[in-house]
């Protein structure tokens, strides 16, 4: 889960780098691309022993149900897009922790430090902002 994020760091830094909001789109478009034959596979071969899916049987399902499947799909992209906002934002390496702890449980570990970074850069940073 946590390899993909060397790949995004490549494509929005350097010459012909990328916005993190174009970076997002990619992403989400390739998560669907993979999406569709993975769920079509485990259709085919539950993993829990089940009877397989047919595309029919699918499809003539509740649309709520298809509908909360696409709600899902859309509050991630959502946090998936604000992470990669904040990572491109670089602001006192919150951005590193975002996208590096998201895949990892090592983030937790400087939780503290860049806290206190933040809170020091933020006073210099952020008051002048307020006082327009």
């Amino acid at each position: 889960m946590g390899t993909f994020y060397p790949l995004i760091v490549k494509a929005t830094t350097g010459k012909a780098a990328v916005g993190p909001y174009a970076v997002a789109f990619l992403f989400c478009i390739g998560a669907v691309l993979c999406a569709l034959p993975l769920n079509y596979y485990f259709m085919r071969k539950p993993l829990t022993g089940a009877a397989p899916v047919t595309l029919r049987q699918f499809f003539a399902t509740k649309p709520a149900h298809h509908l909360w499947g696409v709600v899902g799909g859309l509050i991630w992209c959502t946090g998936t897009t604000f992470n990669f906002v904040a990572s491109h934002a670089q602001l006192v390496g919150a951005g590193h922790f975002l996208c590096a702890g998201a895949g990892r449980d090592d983030g937790f570990r400087h939780l503290g430090r860049l806290h206190l970074e933040g809170v020091r850069q933020c006073s210099r940073r952020v008051t002048p902002v307020l006082s327009r």
